[in-house]
């Protein structure tokens, strides 16, 4: 997915695996407790999102902007970051 609008999408429970996001606008999107496995976010803005909970593993975060993001919880095993804010 490139350049999507995804804002406001429930994605709760979902499960997400081999996906690439780039350049995705997620304003307001709800993730919680999701499966997001072996995917890509590039480009992205993840600012006030609720993350907790979401199983990471294996993905891979580039020049994503995590500013006041609740990761509590989340699953970030064999998870890769590369030029990330926090």
């Amino acid at each position: 997915m490139s350049g999507e609008d995804l804002s406001e999408i429930d994605f709760s429970n979902a499960e997400l695996i081999r996906v690439t996001f780039q350049g995705n606008n997620l304003r307001d999107t709800n993730f919680k407790n999701a499966t997001i496995q072996e995917s890509s976010f590039t480009k992205m803005v993840f600012q006030e999102l609720n993350l907790s909970k979401v199983d990471f593993q294996a993905c891979i975060f580039d020049r994503v902007d995590f500013n006041g993001v609740n990761l509590a919880y989340a699953n970030l095993e064999e998870t890769e970051f590369k030029n990330v804010k926090i």
